[in-house]
């Protein structure tokens, strides 16, 4: 039935005015509205449905200007930013092969069961092609992907099991039950004590700046400068974290770019900017680069990151941090604590 998508106006009104993906949802109904055209089948509610919706993107603080914004955030390049690279990049391939491979699997199911029947479902093929594609190719999109191949392909899927499907039947609805109750479960089981992950945050390089008064303006990685601020302001200011598309200019994106991969302009974050300390990943062009340049010395080496200062700046003797995981996750969300401090190199 199709009386649960009046609601959807409604929806978009909040959705619009908290985050930008409003637009996979206006998306979701145009791919709607073409399939079922290609279908044969009525169209004409899908079709109302995006001309009552989209006129009610302009309710917003900002009018028809956010309109432009959101074009513009739709259509931008993002090839450098890790959460929209491909699964098969080197550091999101394990992380990510479990998901990607069961959306492709749900989507050649699909594909068998539709020759099988010899009945091809556009709606149902369009919605599966778009979302399985833009998942695999950015691993941001891989949740949408999962939600398609969940909705779409649970029969495909089931049905290639025959002889678990005898089997399943009489318990499949308590079967629903037992995975409703697991997932509310699951937070009793989890840490009481906030997470601290050294492979993805600078646990050290945060906590080896703070035991030795290192102030100033740093250059971050462009996915760390929010924790990097969250922890070490107002000692320490960021040139940049993730909020590039609502904060910071394309400008500034690509001069921290260019100074990451070291490219013949690197130094103008230097430059033009006034800089105190540089943090970057010990992967990137530009820490080699930094270990042969006169002016910046290089003091530390956490977990991500190396840390360099100007040559004026330099201690005869930093106070190394501690190592212990535990000590970390007792401090995670304690911006002002100092800890122990330990020996002197």
């Amino acid at each position: 039935g199709t009386r649960l998508i009046w609601s959807i106006p409604f929806i978009t009104i909040f959705w619009n005015n908290v985050h930008g993906g409003v637009v996979s949802g206006l998306g979701l109904i145009l791919m709607y509205f073409l399939g079922e055209f290609l279908n044969k089948k009525s169209c004409k509610n899908y079709l109302k449905l995006i001309c009552i919706t989209l006129p009610l993107l302009i309710i917003n603080p900002y009018g028809l200007s956010y309109l432009k914004f959101l074009l513009s955030a739709t259509t931008m390049n993002r090839k450098y930013i890790a959460e929209w690279m491909s699964f098969l990049v080197k550091f999101h391939f394990f992380y990510y092969i479990i998901p990607s491979l069961f959306v492709i699997f749900g989507f050649l199911a699909n594909l068998i069961n539709t020759f099988k029947k010899k009945h091809f479902d556009y709606t149902k093929f369009i919605i599966l092609s778009v979302t399985v594609l833009e998942g695999l190719l950015h691993v941001k999109l891989l949740t949408l992907s999962l939600i398609s191949v969940c909705v779409y392909c649970y029969n495909d899927i089931y049905g290639l099991f025959l002889n678990i499907k005898k089997i399943i039947k009489p318990v499949e609805k308590s079967l629903y039950l037992a995975i409703f109750l697991v997932a509310l479960s699951i937070p009793l089981y989890s840490p009481s004590v906030p997470r601290a992950d050294f492979s993805k945050f600078p646990l050290y390089e945060v906590e080896f700046l703070k035991l030795n008064n290192i102030k100033g303006n740093i250059v971050t990685p462009f996915g760390l400068g929010s924790y990097v601020s969250y922890k070490l302001y107002p000692d320490n200011l960021i040139y940049m974290d993730g909020r590039y598309e609502e904060v910071y200019n394309d400008k500034e994106f690509l001069t921290l770019r260019d100074y990451e991969l070291a490219e013949q302009n690197w130094d103008d974050i230097i430059k033009n900017y006034d800089t105190e300390i540089l943090m970057p990943k010990k992967t990137v062009e530009v820490y080699k680069l930094l270990q042969n340049n006169p002016e910046w010395v290089h003091i530390f080496d956490g977990r991500l990151c190396g840390i360099f200062v100007k040559k004026e700046d330099v201690k005869t003797s930093y106070i190394e941090p501690e190592y212990g995981i535990d000590y970390y996750r007792k401090t995670m969300f304690n911006a002002t604590y100092f800890g122990k401090k330990l020996k002197r190199n």
